[in-house]
């Protein structure tokens, strides 16, 4: 499957569950109600895996704050993947001020 039919497929069902979602209030109450409102919990677990499955193939960074994983987004500024979720950053940089030393301090001016 190319990845255009993927992600084609991927935003329908996106698309998809989103109606349902919205619609999900209008449901009668009742045991029925419950159990579409489980399936769409269901459906919608699915489809966060499988996107990050297909972003795993590409090569995108998953982040482990939860299940299913984020994709961690490049940030193109400070040159890190960013999580959405959590704002952890990949890769783990400490703070330049923690690396340096007095010497560089004094040569800055600080």
């Amino acid at each position: 499957m190319a990845f255009a039919e993927l992600a084609g497929y991927l935003g329908a069902a996106k698309t998809a569950l989103d109606i349902l979602k919205g619609i999900q209030s209008e449901f009668p109450k009742g045991e029925k109600a419950e159990k579409a409102q489980e399936q769409i919990a269901k459906a919608e677990t699915s489809l966060g895996q499988s996107k990050a499955e297909v972003a795993k193939a590409l090569g995108f960074r998953l982040c482990r704050c939860e299940f299913p994983p984020p994709i961690m987004l490049w940030n193109k500024d400070q040159r890190v993947h960013i999580c959405p979720s959590c704002g952890d950053h990949w890769p783990h940089r400490p703070e330049i001020t923690q690396l340096e030393g007095s010497w560089v301090r004094g040569r800055r001016g600080r």
